[in-house]
């Protein structure tokens, strides 16, 4: 079996297959949805239970996976935060994740990426493993309309991009803005859906930057707030919806044009994720 450098998959054929797996649930999850179905993610109907490590199909040591979950909490889900004060990644999504097999391997790929990048890891690479099994477990929540499955997308997208680096990142990306779209999750949906979007959007923004402002988002800026209203009934209002939409402008220059700020944000963004 070769063995790639732990910073880089984008020549692992597993990885590669998997990449394309993932596109394909995400996209067919989203066709299989109706049209004509509330745009709000539902709940599960049926009851799930708590995931138990013995009924699953990997061969992962239950330390190792256990080492994984306080990695998350300490290490990983602090940075997806970085912008939210309420720490959703960190105290919330780690609860929903015991009701939602899918979600908890996606937080356990992501780690163990993480801690793979950091040299941390003795016993080769487990990340793949638990992202193939995280893959395996996203269709029938998406046919559920499971709202896990946004977070769980997501968290799969920053995986997909500190594994294989940055030059494919719409491809990254792609799926997660289909996603929001659908669901119509903006970045004033509040709670969970706006962490999840901001996490999402930085990816955007640093991949549009990293391109040196040759492509544009794949979501676009226009998405990235409801629409306005009708009547602004207050002066407070005006100002709060005219300061959002100069914040886009000023990204939209950025990407088309380039800045030096780019390269920090490019440096944040992989600190980020090599942490």
């Amino acid at each position: 079996m070769s063995f790639f450098p732990p910073e880089d998959f984008s020549l692992d054929p597993r990885f590669i297959e998997l990449q394309e797996e993932l596109r394909s649930v995400l996209f067919a999850g989203l066709s299989a949805l109706s049209p004509s179905a509330s745009v709000t993610p539902e709940p599960q109907t049926t009851p799930v239970q708590t995931l138990d490590f013995s009924n699953v199909s990997i061969n992962i040591p239950h330390d190792r996976l256990i080492c994984y979950l306080q990695n998350w909490v300490t290490e990983c889900a602090p940075y997806l935060d970085k912008f939210d004060e309420d720490k959703h990644f960190q105290i919330h999504v780690p609860l929903m994740a015991q009701k939602s097999p899918a979600l908890l391997y996606a937080m356990l790929a992501f780690s163990s990426r993480q801690m793979e990048r950091r040299g941390l890891t003795q016993e080769g690479c487990d990340s793949l493993e638990l992202y193939q099994e995280s893959i395996r477990l996203l269709s029938p929540g998406l046919q559920a309309k499971d709202p896990n499955m946004l977070v769980t997308a997501c968290i799969l997208a920053v995986f997909e991009l500190m594994s294989g680096g940055s030059k494919n990142w719409k491809r990254h990306v792609e799926g997660c803005a289909s996603l929001f779209e659908f669901f119509g999750v903006d970045g004033f949906s509040g709670g969970l859906p706006q962490a999840v979007f901001w996490c999402y959007a930085r990816m955007e923004l640093c991949g549009a930057i990293i391109s040196d402002g040759t492509e544009t988002t794949v979501l676009p800026l226009s998405k990235w707030a409801p629409s306005p209203p009708e009547s602004l009934v207050s002066s407070e209002q005006i100002e709060r919806y005219n300061l959002v939409e100069r914040t886009f402008m000023t990204t939209d220059h950025f990407q088309n044009n380039g800045s030096s700020s780019g390269m920090s944000c490019n440096i944040g963004m992989m600190s980020v994720l090599r942490r």
